[in-house]
């Protein structure tokens, strides 16, 4: 597979991109599905796949592959992404920051 994906650098006040979006919902869909998109972008350059392979392997269209590999992000659900990557056998974790839930009644 052909290594055409650069690395562009983002500097300002903003951690990533996304945070520029004035909705939070969106922003948070948008950097996990953006996570999701790269490790499966990452795990199809490590197998060495075509597009024709990977959608084979994946069991979805090779159209997929093609928008996956092209950074098409809104072709995607996070449901999606996530069954994407349970058949590459990737294993994803949830994280959990911020606003902790209220200690539990006793």
């Amino acid at each position: 597979m052909e290594d055409t994906q650069q690395e562009v650098e983002f500097s300002g006040p903003y951690e990533s991109a996304f945070d520029v979006l004035e909705d939070p919902d969106r922003t948070a869909n948008l950097k996990v599905r953006s996570k999701l998109m790269r490790r499966l972008d990452d795990y199809l350059r490590e197998e060495g796949l075509t597009q024709e392979e990977a959608a084979d392997r994946l069991n979805v269209p090779q159209s997929r592959i093609s928008f996956l590999v092209n950074g098409k992000i809104s072709k995607f659900t996070i449901d999606y992404l996530l069954n994407m990557c349970t058949r590459a056998g990737i294993e994803v974790d949830v994280t959990f920051r911020g606003s902790r839930a209220a200690d539990p009644p006793q």
